[in-house]
């Protein structure tokens, strides 16, 4: 499941949170030619729409991240 939130956070552009609680390795295809094209769409939306077509639920919802911030950097004294 792991694999599929990074898949999804970089496609999505945005932290995936995996809250199936399924641990181990499946195997299973997101089946997008099965879902109904809208004029429009992004690729995002439709593989949205393939998870949920196999029973995943997908939520839009604030969550805290942990995050380092690098807010200066100097070169090392010649020491």
């Amino acid at each position: 499941m792991s694999s599929l939130t990074n898949y999804l956070s970089r496609m999505w552009k945005a932290p995936v949170e995996d809250q199936t609680g399924l641990k181990g390795t499946y195997d299973f295809m997101l089946a997008t030619s099965k879902v109904e094209r809208q004029p429009g769409g992004k690729w995002g939306d439709w593989v949205r729409e393939a998870l949920e077509n196999i029973g995943f639920r997908v939520d839009e919802r604030k969550i805290s991240i942990d995050m380092t911030v690098v807010d200066q950097c100097e070169r090392p004294s010649g020491n």
